[in-house]
């Protein structure tokens, strides 16, 4: 007998599943899949033969489905004949055949080997992989939509990780003490470039399961010329003389330091990248402690306070170690704080970039004054206009009856196709007595097929993620 796995997008040819012999599938030229959504190491297949049936584990941070069953990091399904493997995001489908063995085994069998997890050759594989990287210099595909993974969920927070405490003996919501873990110590200095995005790894970085999370300028670091910007590349000091300290400690407590910048200049043509990567790599070496740095070098999903440095980092920059977000945090000036928020600080924040990042990612916020030098809490303000993606209708219908009981309005931005999702918010309108609208959107099914591919081919930004064929044939 013979177990395959077959791709039904035509992406490769089918790939036999050994019996009881662990096959990973994931992004790469095995299965030819370049959406950088999707890990590397995106799930782990065990053909059982005598059941007819493979077992899916999921490994990667976006979800998979089996069975039109969503899949999270750790959890396991069960694929059987009939039934469809999404690899990610409902994407890239797949099924499993299970038939006499045919000549063609040897083929099949060389790729299941070719895909089978080998901790012995995955260092270098993966080496090798972010080299090419670094020469394709693909664009990032932004991701979203129904599909996308729920943000995690804070706990509240009573120590500062900078004064002292460590976040080593909290519990997960199971029960029990997060475990600390780590990778081996980064070989050289190494920067990654891709569109828009530059990434610095310094000798001596580990993979941690939790990670301290920085800005850069107005919290690292400030001008050396006491101008609000540089005016050169030798134009800055550290900011605080605790800042090297502190961070130190960190390191010493299990957390891995991560920068997140953003420098539009550099796309601009107002600084040169080869000036900034000189410049991030002397400050990391003065603050004496391994770091990696990421860049955001234009306008697009890497930008703060968008989250691509984040997903770029949990997905490809930790070494394939999950981040525990509730026990990391982020600093940054960036915060929204008012004019005179403190007796010596006269002007308002220039944005709230980074706190946004922080809230998007479901991260501890603090600014720098709060982390290096202990002050309370500064007074804030959020943008007036608060975009929620909620990922579930039952959160929507939630969020919705809430803001109808305080008296505002809601605006439900999804398809809501058939009678049944439209009843869920329409009966929200009759229950609190407000007038409901729901708006037709009368194109036919080849100009929505038309205008998916147009959105893909003229975003400015980063490109738009296509609803699949599937998905638009459900909706018709």
């Amino acid at each position: 007998m013979e177990c395959v796995i077959v791709s039904e997008d035509g992406l490769h040819d089918p790939i036999i599943l050994p019996e009881n012999t662990p096959v990973v599938l994931g992004r790469g030229p095995g299965t030819r899949i370049t959406d950088r959504k999707c890990g590397r190491r995106q799930v782990e297949l065990v053909a059982d033969y005598r059941n007819k049936s493979v077992r899916v584990k999921q490994l990667g941070m976006n979800p998979s489905s089996v069975g039109g069953r969503s899949l999270e990091p750790g959890l396991e399904a069960t694929l059987r004949e009939g039934e469809t493997l999404h690899v990610v995001n409902g994407l890239y489908p797949h099924t499993v055949r299970f038939a006499p063995s045919s000549p063609s085994g040897a083929k099949g069998q060389q790729q299941a080997a070719d895909l089978a997890p080998d901790p012995g050759h995955q260092e270098a594989q993966e080496e090798e992989e972010e080299e090419e990287e670094e020469e394709v210099m693909r664009p990032r595909t932004p991701g979203g939509g129904e599909d996308s993974p729920e943000p995690a969920r804070k706990r509240p927070r009573t120590e500062n990780p900078g004064h002292g405490s460590s976040s080593g003996d909290e519990e997960e919501a199971g029960g029990g003490p997060i475990p600390e873990v780590a990778g081996q110590p980064w070989p050289q200095d190494k920067w990654i470039k891709e569109t828009k995005l530059l990434v610095f790894t310094k000798k001596g970085v580990r993979a941690r399961s939790k990670f301290a999370g920085f800005d850069i300028d107005g919290t690292i670091i400030t001008t050396r010329s006491g101008k609000v910007f540089p005016t050169g590349p030798d134009d800055w000091r550290i900011l605080y003389p605790e800042i090297p300290r502190k961070l130190k400690e960190l390191a010493q407590d299990g957390y891995k330091i991560v920068f997140f910048t953003n420098q539009r200049g550099i796309s601009r043509g107002k600084l040169r990248p080869q000036d900034f990567q000189a410049k991030a790599e002397a400050i990391v070496t003065r603050l004496g402690v391994p770091i990696q740095v990421y860049v955001a070098t234009g306008l697009g999903f890497y930008r703060k306070p968008m989250l691509g440095m984040l997903d770029h980092f949990r997905e490809q920059g930790n070494e394939g170690v999950k981040i525990d977000l509730e026990s990391s945090f982020y600093v940054g000036d960036a915060a929204g704080r008012p004019a005179n928020w403190a007796p010596d600080r006269k002007k308002k924040d220039f944005s709230c970039s980074d706190r946004l990042f922080s809230l998007n990612a479901g991260l501890t916020f603090y600014t720098p004054e709060e982390f290096f030098m202990g002050w309370k809490k500064p007074p804030f303000q959020l943008p007036e206009f608060d975009p929620d993606t909620l990922g579930s209708w039952q959160k929507c219908v939630t969020v919705c009856e809430a803001a109808l009981r305080d008296g505002k309005r809601v605006a439900i931005d999804n398809t809501n196709p058939d009678l049944e999702s439209r009843s869920r918010y329409t009966d929200c309108a009759r229950k609190a007595g407000v007038p409901c609208r729901c708006f037709l959107f009368t194109t036919c099914f080849e100009q929505a097929k038309h205008n998916n591919r147009f959105r893909e081919m003229t975003s400015t930004v980063l490109g738009h993620v296509p609803v699949n064929e599937m998905v638009m044939n459900s909706c018709r």
